[in-house]
């Protein structure tokens, strides 16, 4: 009898766990639930043995504890599995295709769409050299990430609830043991770049990076346009975000920044801090620096690069946000135009400088005009309405 339970324990743990894709944590719930069952059937039907005060048996007790731990992870399996994969116990199996791979990425999807697949995986090659190029080492390409491009919201949300985490756009994890990165495509290019930057300063900063950094340089990725040039994608970053920016405007006379840094939660703030930064080019010394020196709350390597206490800093941001801030534009959407798409793109760019000729915008180091676009689709709107 105990073997049987023990037997059919089992089978019955490896189809649930293959379902909650738990194998391990299924078989080991499998074995859990036939040992009680058969420890607590075995004792109760066979000769009973004298009891101390009337109390059950040792094996009816182990039985019982182990049929409760059982039930209780059948009945709560994300609860198990987060904590049998946060320990290592348990490492996330994924059952979706994968349709392409680079240095330091796997791309998976749960609806291939080959032509599609295809142009992300080369973005983020691009996006790898670009963000290496002018920002940061991005790691070696052993460190790798699988990223999970989502195209059905239901297998996100499945997922979220997988890892017990609450987020509309996407998500970078490691507490499975491999880095891996979730992005519901609805949510944008936008943050698929936003949580690449975090797998990058994994890959650069084993010591870590206080969190105001590391969310710093992953908003300020959030917007940019890449252009098809010469067979690659020219990167610009540097503009003012649709809602980030308005947020942080409603309480600009109010922040302390040094507090508000600390307490590592407001993005908006992040993202307006980092603009400046990037555009006063002190935003790679920065991160240069923090490499060479890292400190704990990232405030004296912020200090000796802008050779200004906190004080000082947080005057001079606040003034650029006033002044030179507004001469950015905002775009809403993070926008990549590939070379089957330059002829409406020249038009926009046309349009755009006409529109913007006496704002004298620049966005990139080297002045260039092609690094400066604003929404694509405001500006046609705009003067499509002008005719």
């Amino acid at each position: 009898m105990l073997g049987l339970a023990i037997v059919l324990g089992i089978i019955f743990g490896m189809i649930w766990g293959q379902h909650q894709q738990t194998l391990h944590l299924g078989l080991a719930v499998g074995l859990a639930l036939g040992l009680g069952l058969g420890l607590v059937i075995t004792q109760s039907s066979g000769r009973r043995a004298k009891k101390f005060l009337n109390l059950p048996s040792w094996q009816s007790l182990v039985g019982s504890v182990l049929l409760a731990i059982a039930i209780g992870a059948i009945a709560n399996p994300n609860v198990f599995a987060f904590y049998a994969r946060r320990v290592g116990l348990e490492p996330w199996h994924p059952s979706y295709p994968q349709v392409g791979a680079a240095p330091g990425f796997q791309l998976y999807s749960d609806r291939p769409l080959p032509e599609q697949d295809v142009q992300i995986q080369r973005f983020l090659q691009e996006f790898r050299a670009a963000v290496g190029a002018r920002f940061l080492n991005t790691g070696p390409a052993s460190c790798s990430v699988d990223v999970y491009l989502l195209r059905n919201d239901a297998n996100y949300a499945a997922i979220l609830q997988t890892f017990h985490i609450k987020t509309p756009f996407g998500f970078f994890t490691t507490i499975t043991g491999t880095p891996r990165l979730f992005v519901r495509e609805g949510s944008g290019l936008g943050t698929l770049t936003h949580e690449m930057m975090h797998h990058f300063v994994y890959c650069t900063f084993p010591q870590g990076l206080p969190t105001w950094v590391d969310e710093g340089i992953a908003t300020l990725m959030e917007k940019f346009i890449a252009i098809e040039r010469n067979g690659q994608l020219a990167f610009s970053w540097g503009y003012r975000h649709h809602w980030r920016d308005p947020n942080i405007r409603k309480v600009l006379g109010t922040i302390d920044l040094a507090t508000a840094l600390q307490a590592g939660r407001d993005q908006d703030l992040f993202n307006a801090l980092f603009l400046m930064l990037y555009h006063q080019q002190r935003l790679a010394p920065l991160l240069n620096q923090l490499q060479i020196n890292a400190d704990k709350t990232g405030f004296p390597t912020l200090m000796a690069t802008l050779n200004l206490s906190m004080g000082e800093i947080q005057r001079q941001w606040q003034q650029w946000m006033q002044t030179d801030a507004f001469n950015l534009p905002i775009v809403e959407q993070s926008f990549v135009a590939w070379a089957n798409e330059t002829a409406s793109v020249d038009r926009y760019f046309r349009e755009y400088w006409q529109w913007n000729s006496a704002q004298q915008m620049w966005l990139s180091p080297r002045h260039d005009p092609w690094a400066v676009i604003p929404a694509k689709d405001t500006i046609l709107f705009n003067q499509y309405l002008k005719e």
